[in-house]
């Protein structure tokens, strides 16, 4: 395994659990963290991760989930409600920050009151169109040379906590 550890907030969630995968294949050491127990176990024990049910509401928990980590990855939602909690925690941690939602909300929070964290790096809406989509060819090994083919669209799928963000 890679030796820093990647924490992934809502592991149990269909962006979750692509990640969780994607990240696991990698081999980096990882740790899961959702509300879902029984799930999150089942998950990390797949994976060979660390399970921490953790509720993202309860400060304490959440500082404790990202603690000791490099990267907390944020798949938990909905972001309207999440909004830069979860940031905050990571860079109070020392740990950078992705999430696959974020938005112009969180930016501005982050603007108005920024951490007091050095050289921390924060990465929003990694997951929106065409987010994470940008990563690929990267992830896949693409050289210069070859080609990529992309098809983006208007339509997608999406459940939980992005269809809530959509209907705002």
């Amino acid at each position: 395994m890679k030796r820093f550890c990647i924490a992934i907030l809502g592991a149990t969630g269909s962006i979750g659990r692509e990640v969780t995968h994607w990240l696991g294949a990698a081999g980096y050491s990882l740790r899961l963290g959702a509300i879902q127990s029984e799930a999150l176990q089942t998950l990390a024990q797949r994976v060979n991760a660390q399970a921490q049910v953790v509720d993202l509401y309860q400060q304490e928990e959440l500082d404790a989930f990202c603690k000791g980590c490099a990267l907390v990855v944020n798949c938990a939602g909905p972001p309207y409600l999440v909004l830069d909690r979860v940031a905050r925690s990571a860079a109070q941690a020392g740990a950078h920050y992705i999430d696959v939602s974020g938005d112009a909300p969180v930016w501005h929070l982050l603007q108005q009151t920024p951490t007091s964290a050095r050289d921390w790096t924060a990465v929003l809406s990694a997951g929106m169109l065409p987010g994470l989509a940008n990563l690929m060819p990267d992830w896949l090994g693409v050289q210069p040379d070859d080609a990529i083919t992309v098809y983006s669209g208007g339509r997608e799928s999406v459940r939980g906590a992005a269809a809530w963000d959509l209907v705002l």
